[in-house]
């Protein structure tokens, strides 16, 4: 008789031990931008990308369920100023000043590099922007980069936009530019899928940016969870793998920032 109610209790903790992690776990929606902005964001049918792949890791950790809304990045700024969306993935606050709700930010576990990447041949030391006074670089159309802002707008070096990174690299493999700027990351995904690419220099890096979540202040009660889990993946080396599954093994770039 004992052993049956020994049992029964313990059936009774186990329940409730079940009932109290569904009871504390949580549906929490993601930005995703489209149009897909591989490596970071690929197409919804892939469920893939350096994003997906640390939601995944987090889901394991804190046991909540992370959904995506794959939408362009001023509908995502829009949805979460509304409450429709609760994180906003690999953002820094400096680059959300403007909006109407400024979220609460986890802890930094990346880096974004801006760098100058050269046609083969045409590498030059650039010590500031007057290195390259006169040239026309290619830049994506929308994108701040404070190291050149004040040479762009007095006119000492030339802007030409486009809409995406991975068209300035074919614009730089077919001679239409003689250097870009470019996320590093986006540089390193694009050479392990173009091998024509690997040819490119690259020289100095022109901005670095720690990046975080942002996370709507009326999910407050994940962001410890988010912390713990991102310092987790950091620690055990999770998020370094992550990184490195989008980039060509044994051409790694090493870029020294201004």
């Amino acid at each position: 008789m004992i052993c049956l109610v020994n049992c029964l209790k313990l059936t009774l903790c186990l329940l409730l031990s079940l009932f109290s992690a569904y009871a504390y776990s949580d549906t929490i929606t993601v930005a995703a931008y489209s149009p897909p902005n591989n490596p970071y964001f690929f197409a919804a049918s892939e469920n893939k990308g350096i994003v997906n792949d640390i939601f995944s890791e987090l889901s394991k950790i804190t046991g909540d369920t992370y959904v995506f809304k794959y939408v362009p990045p001023a509908r995502a700024i829009f949805l979460f100023d509304k409450g429709d969306l609760d994180i906003e993935a690999s953002v820094n606050p400096s680059w959300r000043m403007d909006v109407k709700v400024k979220g609460i930010y986890s802890i930094p576990f990346d880096k974004a590099k801006d760098v100058i990447v050269f046609r083969s041949g045409q590498k030059v030391p650039v010590s500031s922007p007057e290195s390259l006074k006169g040239q026309v670089v290619g830049t994506v159309r929308g994108y701040v980069y404070p190291y050149f802002e004040t040479a762009f707008k007095d006119g000492v070096v030339i802007r030409r936009d486009n809409t995406t990174e991975s068209l300035l690299l074919m614009q730089l493999l077919a001679g239409r530019f003689n250097q870009v700027l470019l996320d590093l990351r986006k540089l390193q995904y694009e050479q392990l899928k173009h091998p024509d690419y690997r040819s490119f220099e690259v020289g100095n890096c022109i901005g670095e940016t720690d990046v975080m979540m942002r996370i709507h202040p009326q999910k407050k009660n994940i962001v410890q969870g988010i912390n713990d889990g991102l310092k987790q993946m950091l620690d055990t080396g999770v998020m370094a793998a992550i990184y490195s599954k989008y980039q060509l093994k044994g051409h790694e770039v090493i870029a020294n920032c201004n």
